[in-house]
């Protein structure tokens, strides 16, 4: 499991979060070096101490978790209920360990892991291992829940494996945490005059994430509504590329990067948003299907959103009423869908509403875990 970046840690954390408010106990087996040991105060945890280096770590943590799993197993009188797997490149203990002692298992899925490792540069020979132990996993776990229905259909397709083992839930948002607020932290941190319009991004800059073509539509949307800055929060790999990509239009001026932001405070960034952008590309996004986090956290701080149209997020948008749905890897469209929000100050406010209610409805992450606790209470 992947717990190091913010969306599966924020997914996981608010998981045991309210199974254990609806009287579940929830332990949690994670790698020692992980960030989440920040939050050891807040949880049930069993920090496994492994070795901080790629391949080395994960065959360590296997070993380990066997170890500690049986600790945790005989010390509570055999009592385990469920194993709750969120999978990752190569797992195989937990399955195990749950066919071997008769437990529940449950696999939690939010990519296709394949496509995950090829992008990673993780070796043909890490990947076909991989292939193999997850046939093993999914052949014998009893529920398996993803986030997107492509999942599904790759799960079908490429695993055979049974549909009615098979459970979609999307990813969610703490509607506490990330509601609308009045703040002025961008304009008092960078100058900027109030008079102007703010665009924004929140997210890990990647390829798929579509930002190249985020500044590629800057130089066309200035020439139509001059008041308008782009904020884009986060860092990654794409950073040098993009601001490199600002430069050479000449329009750094008018894009702020940030840098990483604290989680505690990226509401308050939302929050100075006029727009919220999710310009994710067609390449890798078309064929898996989007459940961003980061979407749902602009929804329930009742921003109006433009997205491309990737299956999840155009359903999504559509339904809810809440933004505008472009083509992907349309710089073009992707200007005319932001100035027509930056022009009209009405169907920015009404959208941003309907965003707030959609969030609230349908993807707090109460909503959520009770959805995952009826799957698992099926078994």
């Amino acid at each position: 499991m992947d717990l190091e970046k913010p969306g599966p840690k924020s997914h996981i954390l608010e998981l045991i979060r309210w199974w254990e408010k609806s009287g579940h106990a929830v332990t949690l087996f994670i790698p020692g070096f992980s960030k989440l040991k920040s939050h050891k105060n807040r949880l049930n945890a069993i920090f496994i101490p492994v070795i901080d280096i790629s391949v080395i770590r994960i065959i360590m943590f296997q070993f380990l978790l066997l170890f500690y799993l049986c600790a945790y197993f005989f010390k509570n009188n055999r009592k385990i209920d469920l194993i709750y797997d969120r999978l990752y490149i190569l797992p195989i203990i937990p399955i195990l360990f749950a066919r071997i002692f008769k437990i529940n298992h449950v696999i939690e899925l939010n990519g296709i892991i394949r496509e995950e490792m090829a992008m990673n540069n993780n070796s043909k020979l890490e990947i076909a291992i991989s292939m193999l132990l997850q046939r093993f996993n999914y052949k014998y776990t009893d529920k398996i829940i993803c986030v997107t229905e492509g999942i599904k259909r790759d799960l079908i397709d490429c695993f055979k494996v049974e549909e009615k083992k098979i459970h979609v839930v999307s990813n969610g948002v703490d509607t506490k945490m990330f509601r609308p607020v009045s703040s002025d932290i961008i304009f008092q941190k960078y100058g900027i005059p109030k008079k102007y319009l703010l665009v924004g991004f929140v997210g890990v800059f990647l390829k798929w994430q579509g930002l190249n073509n985020l500044i590629k539509s800057i130089p066309l949307i200035i020439d139509e509504y001059q008041n308008v800055k782009f904020i884009i929060v986060g860092d990654g790999p794409e950073y040098r590329n993009l601001s490199q990509l600002s430069r050479r239009l000449g329009v750094e001026e008018n894009v702020i990067f940030t840098g990483s932001v604290l989680h505690d405070d990226i509401p308050s960034y939302i929050n100075n948003f006029d727009i919220c952008v999710a310009p994710f590309t067609s390449e890798r996004n078309v064929k898996t299907g989007l459940s961003p986090i980061k979407l749902y956290e602009y929804l329930a701080c009742g921003k109006p959103v433009v997205v491309s149209d990737i299956p999840g997020l155009k359903e999504c948008v559509v339904t809810g009423n809440c933004g505008v749905v472009i083509e992907p890897d349309n710089p073009d469209e992707l200007r005319r869908a932001i100035c027509n929000l930056l022009f009209d100050d009405e169907m920015r406010k009404k959208m941003g509403n309907n965003a707030r209610k959609l969030a609230e409805d349908n993807y707090s992450w109460e909503r959520i875990a009770r959805r995952v606790m009826q799957i698992i209470r099926l078994l």
